[in-house]
């Protein structure tokens, strides 16, 4: 009985050890679940995120107006706000994204790419859309009889897409009929650069103009000092 006893205690005890350990394991279960539950909520969101943005991109209107912020944002950084306009109106009616105000005119900048087309890799519907888009901006926004100059900028708003525009042997008529058409493809990082030459230009005038004021200050003050 004794003996018994003994072997009853001890595998009750190894029981209860067994209960204990069976215990933390569901608990780590639990915890995992826990946690698997909350990544697959982030990953839900996340998805959702990512729908939304291409939802955002995909209408050719929203898509127009997400290029036209990007632009803005890239103007607004680099110029000072006097030189910059957007939605510029013409005497025909039309309007231009955004104009860079330069002493010798306007310069108008396109934004609405036909990026939808290019995305959808179809070379001859492509081909139309921009040389569309190019035709539109030529003859919409080029009026140096309304204080532009002869030439406008077409924003493309990736650097791939305009990296195949320009070295792509497929598309080199079309980058030769836009230059024809005055019509200039920028990227973003082109865009930049030019504006960057542009504010050395605006700055230049600023010093030059100041300095006239100076030596027409030193020349009426040379006067005072003849007259005393």
């Amino acid at each position: 009985l004794t003996d018994l006893s003994g072997t009853v205690g001890s595998g009750l005890s190894s029981q209860v050890q067994l209960q204990q350990t069976l215990q933390t394991s569901l608990q780590g279960v639990e915890s995992s679940s826990r946690q698997v539950l909350a990544s697959g909520s982030r990953l839900e969101e996340l998805a959702r995120s990512l729908t939304s943005l291409q939802d955002i991109l995909k209408p050719s209107k929203q898509r127009g107006e997400f290029g036209e912020t990007l632009l803005k944002n890239l103007l607004d950084q680099i110029l000072p706000s006097e030189h910059v306009g957007y939605q510029h109106a013409f005497r025909s009616g039309a309007r231009v994204d955004a104009v860079v105000r330069c002493p010798q005119g306007l310069v108008p900048i396109d934004a609405k790419f036909p990026l939808e087309s290019f995305q959808r890799r179809v070379p001859a519907e492509f081909r139309r859309a921009l040389k569309t888009q190019i035709d539109e901006i030529a003859s919409k926004y080029i009026c140096p009889d309304e204080g532009t100059l002869d030439f406008a900028l077409m924003y493309v708003p990736a650097e791939g897409v305009y990296y195949e525009l320009v070295a792509q042997p497929e598309h080199v008529d079309l980058m030769a009929y836009a230059h024809q058409r005055r019509v200039v493809p920028v990227s973003p990082n082109t865009l930049f650069a030019y504006l960057q030459t542009v504010l050395i230009g605006l700055k230049g005038m600023r010093i030059e103009a100041e300095a006239k004021t100076i030596r027409e200050q030193l020349i009426r003050l040379q006067g005072e000092v003849q007259k005393i």
